[in-house]
């Protein structure tokens, strides 16, 4: 505790403690307070110690120890990597580039398998056998069902096999209060390492990672089969996700009633799928005729070919309209309806 004995003195820096040492007109260290340094100080006294630093031998400073001295780095000669491949290594301690040491075999090891196959080396074949053996027997072969709408009504699709979303079947169990309470008492006050919960997956694509592109494939190839084999399904998935017309398509529906009334039906929200595509206008008077609307941005990578070729293996005739044809040129776009139609 500080003496505050009343024959002391207050700090003349001003910061309201008091002198203790009889004689001083500051606390110790409290000198240099309040003074103002030019800039010009500031510089001369900067570059005076940079000076100092680059004079001076004890600085280690842009300098590595060598033999018991201090060498500047650019003066060091590092030696060449042992295993001849012509670089310098970058630790003078090291007699190998990160990567470079061939390890406890020596030069010209090679794998006593190297070349051989199942068919041509006997000991491989009944390697390969045990192995599968063996694990059919730990992990025996099940059948997978396809992806599904997990059946908490959430609309996101499941993994093979399964039919919730991991975690989604506590939806459907009711709790009590008392259940919630305890819960909280268990984890308020808990905190996840990172403060947030980050997926696996953040910021990795298709194109970056093929973890993604494995399951992405996967789940293409169930959700085509599904689109393709199950009206039910489709029909479903398009109810709990919400699908509805979007305003280019609201507005190309009363320009088709306008010129064929009740002669097309919007079926754009999964209301009917061909071979696992799904159109946005259907011909519903007997007539196999589709028309495609397309949005300049979203299908700006699309080759509406595609499209055509993939429903006239159906039987279908299909006519692509692009936004910008329809917006800009209303009457083109109509006499290319009124032919396509008849």
């Amino acid at each position: 505790m500080q003496n505050i004995n009343p024959k002391n003195k207050l700090c003349e820096c001003g910061c309201g403690g008091f002198v203790t040492k009889p004689g001083n007109r500051f606390i110790h260290g409290h000198h240099r307070r309040g003074v103002k340094v030019s800039k010009e100080t500031t510089e001369k006294r900067v570059e005076s110690n940079k000076k100092y630093y680059k004079t001076n031998s004890h600085s280690k400073k842009g300098t590595m120890l060598v033999n018991g001295k201090f060498v500047k780095k650019e003066d060091v000669e590092f030696p060449l990597c042992k295993c001849k491949c012509g670089e310098r290594v970058k630790n003078i301690k090291n007699l190998y580039i990160r990567g470079h040491n061939p390890g406890p075999f020596k030069s010209g090891h090679t794998a006593w398998n190297k070349g051989l196959t199942k068919e041509t080396s006997k000991s491989l074949a009944d390697g390969g056998k045990k192995q599968s053996a063996t694990k059919a027997e730990i992990w025996p072969k099940e059948e997978l069902s396809p992806p599904q709408l997990c059946k908490c009504k959430c609309g996101g699709m499941t993994n093979p096999g399964r039919e919730f979303i991991i975690h989604h079947n506590l939806k459907l169990v009711e709790r009590t209060p008392e259940i919630y309470e305890k819960v909280v008492k268990k984890t308020k006050g808990q905190k996840r390492p990172n403060g947030n919960w980050n997926p696996w997956s953040k910021g990795l694509t298709k194109e970056t990672d093929h973890r993604l592109k494995l399951l992405g494939d996967k789940v293409s190839i169930a959700m085509t089969a599904k689109f393709k084999n199950d009206p039910v399904f489709t029909k479903e998935f398009g109810r709990i996700r919400g699908l509805k017309p979007n305003k280019l398509e609201l507005k190309f529906e009363d320009f088709l009633n306008e010129l064929f009334p009740n002669e097309y039906k919007y079926v754009g929200d999964f209301d009917t799928f061909i071979g696992g595509k799904c159109p946005d206008f259907m011909n519903v008077n007997g007539q196999k005729k589709l028309i495609e609307v397309y949005g300049d941005y979203w299908h700006r990578n699309d080759d509406p070919q595609d499209r055509i070729d993939h429903f006239k293996k159906y039987g279908f005739d299909c006519l692509v309209i692009w936004e910008s044809e329809y917006q800009n040129n209303l009457m083109e776009t109509k006499d290319k309806v009124i032919r396509f139609h008849n």
